[in-house]
């Protein structure tokens, strides 16, 4: 994964740091609950909308 990583940065112009870091959102969401105790029932619905081809092309559930 580490060389295709690098492969995508190089794609992109952005140097290639060399490392991943191993947390690499450690602490960024504070708020922990899931999704389903946080949005409505019309905010779930406009995200699947909007994410619609996403959603299917990873398979996902929401």
């Amino acid at each position: 994964m580490i060389r295709e990583l690098k492969e995508v940065f190089e794609r992109v112009g952005m140097p290639w740091p060399g490392t991943v870091p191993r947390k690499a959102k450690t602490g960024y969401r504070v708020d922990r609950r899931h999704y389903q105790e946080v949005l409505t029932s019309s905010q779930r619905d406009r995200i699947a909308k909007a994410c619609a081809k996403e959603i299917a092309l990873m398979g996902y559930t929401f």
